[in-house]
């Protein structure tokens, strides 16, 4: 048998360690005394004392400061720098990475959008741009704008810059205002300056006409204006009111379209205080708002309508009857029409409407129609010959048109 002896600490005695290892074979056989257990013991727990007090002296550098229950500064802080670093590596990392994307992003748009111009039929080709111009502002808009200010100048450019304009002006009014006044004329201009204008007007009026104002070419600026004034009427109608009067170099065209808008905004925002105060409105905007408010007025209500019409006159009744009938029609109530029509002052109005309701009514009830012309009290002998002469010449003549 061969043994091998393992001496751990001094020995107890000259013939015996505190273990003893004997190797016999594959097997091993460990001999402690129970003396050597018990010093093994009492060596471990001492040890382990003289670490407890060695920890209570000193705290080793840097653990300290990761405690729970204090601020986590020192050993944090000092990896303060070397996170920046890490940070900045990080971010220029990451931009390079975006970059690359963009630019292959560009790359495939373009080389789409060269191919697409390939197409000779405009129908065909067109849908195909717009789309791919769409799916590409999703990515990067500047470099789409770009792309666009590359490209030969024809109407059918205008057409693809309308859309990415209206994109635009969502992420920045104020550079979408300065390109829209650098572009060439498009055909499409008209739609594009009263988009945009309706798009700032509703949210910063002043700021509209600052940009109005700032349009050099005469009739690009009677459109803007019109736009501009038709948008602002829907905030603030009265306002507007106040800003043509302020205004008169406005043209004549632009400043009866933005009364119709007034009128149209009133009928609908402060329709019985409309009616109660017509009188009060300045008489350019009466006639307007007249024919505005029969035509937003309950169609359930016509008896009241009929009622407050007999409470106007001149100009202003007639106005009203003529908005009553293009209105409530002549199709219902074709004899309250006709009494209506009757009613009005000598005016060419009067024969036009009194034309349309019979020749409707003729075609419904010609017995009853003619019988109505006849017993009127409103109207002399001659005019009521003219009048059924002129409703047989209609009828005839609508007869004789061709069928679709």
């Amino acid at each position: 048998m061969q043994s091998i002896s393992l001496f751990i600490g001094a020995p107890f005695n000259d013939d015996e360690g505190f273990m003893v290892i004997t190797k016999k074979g594959d097997k091993v056989t460990i001999n402690i005394t129970t003396h050597n257990i018990i010093i093994l013991a009492l060596m471990a727990t001492a040890l382990s004392l003289f670490g407890r007090l060695l920890l209570q002296q000193q705290q080793p550098k840097g653990f300290h400061e990761l405690r729970l229950d204090e601020p986590k500064t020192g050993v944090l802080q000092s990896y303060k720098p070397v996170a920046t670093a890490n940070n900045r590596l990080l971010a220029q990392a990451e931009r390079a990475s975006e970059q690359a994307s963009t630019n292959q992003h560009t790359s495939n748009f373009i080389a789409r959008l060269e191919q697409a111009n390939q197409i000779t039929s405009f129908e065909q080709r067109a849908p195909i741009i717009k789309n791919l111009l769409q799916q590409w502002s999703n990515h990067d808009i500047h470099a789409v704008l770009h792309w666009l200010q590359q490209q030969p100048i024809t109407n059918e450019l205008g057409e693809y810059y309308s859309p990415v304009l209206q994109r635009y002006m969502q992420e920045d009014e104020l550079g979408a205002g300065e390109m829209i006044l650098s572009l060439p004329a498009f055909d499409v201009m008209p739609s594009i300056i009263a988009h945009y204008i309706n798009h700032l007007t509703h949210k910063d009026v002043e700021a509209a006409l600052l940009w109005v104002d700032s349009i050099h070419d005469d009739l690009s600026k009677q459109q803007a204006t019109q736009s501009l004034l038709n948008a602002w009427s829907q905030l603030a109608p009265l306002e507007v009111m106040q800003y043509l009067s302020d205004n008169s170099q406005i043209t004549e065209t632009v400043s009866q379209n933005a009364m119709i808008s007034i009128a149209n905004q009133l009928s609908k925002q402060q329709h019985q205080a409309s009616i109660d105060a017509i009188h009060q409105y300045p008489e350019v905007l009466q006639t307007k708002l007249v024919y505005s408010l029969l035509t937003h007025w309950p169609i359930s209500d016509a008896a009241n309508a009929i009622e407050w019409i007999n409470t106007l006159d001149g100009g202003l009744k007639n106005e009203a009857i003529r908005s009553y009938i293009d209105y409530f029609g002549v199709s219902q109530q074709p004899e309250v029409s006709f009494e209506l029509a009757t009613n009005m002052v000598n005016h060419p109005l009067k024969s036009a409407l009194l034309l349309r309701v019979l020749t409707h009514w003729y075609r419904i009830d010609p017995s009853y129609a003619s019988q109505r012309v006849r017993t009127t009290m409103k109207l002399t002998e001659l005019e009521k010959q003219q009048l059924i002469a002129q409703v047989n010449q209609a009828i005839e003549r609508s007869n004789h048109q061709p069928t679709r």
